[in-house]
């Protein structure tokens, strides 16, 4: 099914936005002027977020059913639905409800004429994948979205997205700079990780690009890697030589994740153990997807863990704005 809408979609509802992937995804719709619907349970705590032009939070009072989500979906274009990310824990939802909500904002959203869903996902999510609960309920979420009605859907399979306060490379940073070692879990998985800030402007850009919609994208950076060799780039940009990284186990990381905050070990985060579970790795292109180029890992990570500079600073910063730094020569 080929989708072509006569005006551009501006009216959109968030689902799930809470999260590490959500709040770059709301930032870059005020940026690009997006009218934002976007649900919370506790709005007090996401008044930043309230300060955004274009965006409006909607208190989710009780729990999410039939009537909330009509309420919700009323006049507005386009869902997207980052149930996927749970982050934010006391938002999130437990992972046995995803494909039951999935199933219920496909049911309001065909009755209420919505043009367009997109919905996040992982790498790996496949509705036959019984060894993994989670994957095979990102797959069964997936076939829901897919098969939607009359409605032009893109299912967005992330691989492993960094940035401030992520699961992988700013645990790696808090620890190092709490000692000279870091227990690395997972460090053996290949990854090609993705600034998350990139990733929510190729989200974004999907909304209006007929040739994304009725797509299932594999969503990865361009440099290909370990886990372990993610934590050696922190500790580099980190200035720390001399520091020490070590793998860790499936069973210390088990215990690390029991101990919580008394961890001598802070490296692992339930969300990763998840996400970690297999290879996150595509032969998809990103620039082929989304027509521009992602940041380097360099400068992704010198936004939040860097011991670098002042002149790198500003490199950096003039990549972001999308200037040459040639133009400065």
């Amino acid at each position: 099914m080929k989708s072509n809408f006569d005006k551009k979609l501006t009216r959109i509802c968030v689902l799930g936005g809470t999260g590490f992937v959500g709040e770059q995804v709301v930032r870059q719709l005020s940026l690009q002027n997006y009218q934002v619907r976007m649900v919370v349970r506790r709005a007090e705590r996401f008044r930043h977020i309230n300060l955004l032009p274009g965006v409006k939070l909607v208190a989710l009072t009780e729990g999410y059913d039939e009537a909330f989500f009509k309420t919700c979906f009323k006049d507005v274009d386009v869902i997207i639905n980052l149930f996927a990310d749970q982050t934010c824990q006391t938002e999130s939802i437990a992972d046995d409800q995803l494909v039951e909500l999935t199933q219920l904002i496909k049911q309001v959203a065909e009755q209420s004429k919505i043009k367009r869903v997109i919905q996040l996902s992982q790498i790996g999510a496949n509705a036959s994948q019984a060894a993994n609960p989670w994957l095979k309920q990102l797959g069964e979420s997936d076939a829901i979205t897919h098969n939607m009605a009359s409605i032009s859907t893109t299912i967005m399979r992330a691989g492993l997205l960094i940035g401030a306060n992520d699961y992988t490379s700013a645990l790696y940073a808090k620890q190092l700079g709490r000692g000279g070692l870091a227990m690395i879990p997972n460090a053996e998985k290949q990854v090609q990780p993705l600034w998350v800030n990139d990733f929510a402007k190729a989200l974004v850009s999907s909304i209006n690009n007929s040739a994304l919609h009725n797509a299932r994208l594999e969503v990865v950076g361009e440099e290909r890697m370990t886990v372990m060799e993610l934590a050696e780039w922190v500790k580099t940009l980190m200035d720390l030589d001399k520091a020490m990284l070590l793998p860790m186990c499936q069973l210390n990381a088990k215990f690390m994740l029991l101990l919580g905050p008394l961890a001598p070990f802070r490296t692992v985060s339930a969300t990763q153990q998840k996400i970690l579970a297999q290879d996150l790795i595509s032969e998809q292109d990103f620039v082929a997807h989304f027509g521009f180029e992602p940041v380097s890992l360099e400068y992704a990570l010198s936004s939040f863990v860097a011991n670098h500079p002042v002149k790198y600073r500003y490199d950096y910063f003039r990549q972001l704005a999308g200037r040459n730094q040639a133009d400065f020569k």
